[in-house]
């Protein structure tokens, strides 16, 4: 039997739903807000404590409002340049519109449901997620990102970067290249190299926080890996067809919504970002994103203003095996990929090139 408190919040969430139906929030905002709702119902944690689940709640609701102000910032990025003698502008007039009507949808869902002897700890509870409380986080985060950006240099490693016949010679740590795997899997029917990255596995949070010789390993690797792949595309050159193009097969699986609700790693993100506009816009045939979930929905929001033009030659597709299989299959030989199965796995005898 469930107890008071889960009928109320099993009542506020399925009302919180039917809210939802008619806001006027973003399309991207809705699965974000609907894994909410399947991650606390009672049905699926008995267990469920309200103060928890209030705060737990409010914690997702500022990770994905964070997301809102990256989006925000980099649509409106050519601003930046333009802020008064350094100060951040105030960008956040759109997210202010989703955190005013998310808290109206939950707070009228809550009025459905708080005719109980439970209200007044209910009420309590609610009164940290209100327009009124979470604004003000909202706006200290959008400055803290402002300034981030504005500063890029302060994610960025020395900038005497080793020559590229250093960074090809040199070895990444074990824990790096297990961690943050990246390989030259095959090539395809034009002899294009095809490169995979299981890039929901990795953790950049980490790195990031971690900095020091940490960080500026993991960034050498990816500098390395920015040289490896230009490289790759003479492997199979031939004088009469001259390969000028990679293609890429990216699995997202394990992606989690807390290594892009953090500020210092969207910037190195997008820093990265940046660093392979060039060889990606040039240089990609096709890219192909597997088990993407709403999260990394939410991170090609983020780097869309950066790469544009390369997401019209990347098809993203969700975890639905069954559904992506077939493109994959359609761009890769099959005899040149590890086995695609609900993650991607190697076939016996499969050598990755790390």
């Amino acid at each position: 039997m469930w107890s008071n408190e889960q009928h109320i919040i099993s009542k506020r969430l399925s009302s919180f739903k039917r809210h939802l139906s008619g806001a006027n929030i973003g399309p991207h905002a809705v699965p974000c807000f609907l894994k909410i709702h399947a991650e606390y119902t009672p049905s699926v944690r008995p267990d469920i404590d309200f103060q928890v689940y209030s705060v737990n709640l409010k914690s997702k609701i500022i990770d994905f409002l964070k997301l809102e102000v990256f989006r925000n910032i980099l649509l409106t990025r050519d601003q930046l340049d333009k802020s008064s003698r350094g100060k951040p502008l105030s960008l956040l007039s759109s997210s202010s519109q989703v955190i005013s009507e998310f808290c109206c949808v939950f707070l009228s869902a809550a009025t459905d449901t708080d005719s109980s002897e439970n209200s007044t700890e209910v009420s309590s509870n609610l009164a940290t997620i209100s327009p009124t409380k979470i604004a003000p986080e909202l706006a200290a985060i959008e400055k803290e990102i402002i300034t981030q950006l504005l500063n890029v240099s302060q994610n960025v490693v020395d900038e005497k970067l080793d020559s590229e016949a250093e960074l090809l010679a040199w070895e990444a740590p074990l824990d790096i290249r297990t961690n943050y795997p990246y390989y030259l899997s095959g090539f395809d029917a034009e002899n294009r190299p095809i490169w995979i990255a299981e890039l929901g596995k990795w953790n950049l949070r980490k790195v990031v926080e971690a900095g020091g010789e940490t960080f500026k390993n993991f960034d050498k690797y990816v500098q390395q890996s920015r040289i490896r792949i230009t490289k790759s595309r003479a492997l199979k050159s031939t004088p009469g067809h001259i390969v000028t193009e990679a293609v890429f097969l990216l699995d997202l699986d394990e992606l989690k919504l807390s290594q892009i609700a953090s500020v210092p790693t969207v910037s190195y993100i997008l820093n990265l970002a940046r660093q392979y506009r060039k060889l990606l816009t040039e240089h990609t045939g096709v890219a192909v994103v597997v088990n993407a979930n709403f999260v990394a929905e939410s991170l090609v929001n983020i780097v869309r203003p950066v790469f544009g033009a390369i997401l019209e030659r990347t098809e993203i597709y969700g975890t639905n095996r069954a559904r992506w299989l077939p493109h994959v299959l359609r761009h890769f030989p099959k005899d040149q990929i590890p086995e695609c199965g609900s993650k991607l796995i190697y076939l016996t005898g499969f050598n990755p090139k790390r």
